[in-house]
């Protein structure tokens, strides 16, 4: 994931099939590029340098919130809604409102394709604890 610092922890992690990573960490850093990054947003490492894949402050996600789980769903796989094709797969570590507007708990996965997102995974109705 090329060189983070010594402070910051990875709270998600995913390997692309093209070989890019993306990660998210545990505090507010920045990386080489110059990148700033928060706990809420989604990190792209190309080999080569830092982008941001889903900036939390854009999509309204308070500060305090966590991406502490993540995936990528290929849309020709799995469409995730009405016109809605999946992008990213991601859960946050409290209850967060996303684009749609969609209200996602801490144990739910949202799918988000960079405008709309749609809860793929309800653990809420299945009576998980947050």
């Amino acid at each position: 994931m090329g060189p983070l610092p010594p402070s910051a922890d990875v709270t998600a992690y995913h390997l692309l099939s093209g070989g890019d990573r993306l990660f998210a960490l545990d505090t507010s850093t920045t990386l080489p590029g110059p990148v700033t990054v928060r706990p809420g947003d989604v990190v792209r490492y190309d080999g080569a340098g830092y982008t941001i894949e889903l900036d939390a402050a854009a999509l309204g996600i308070p500060d305090g919130a966590r991406t502490d789980a993540l995936g990528e769903i290929p849309p020709e796989v799995f469409p995730c809604g009405a016109g809605l094709l999946g992008r990213l797969l991601i859960s946050f570590d409290s209850t967060v409102v996303l684009p749609g507007p969609v209200t996602a708990a801490d144990e739910d996965m949202v799918c988000y394709d960079g405008t709309d997102s749609l809860v793929l995974f309800d653990g809420t109705s299945l009576g998980l604890a947050g």
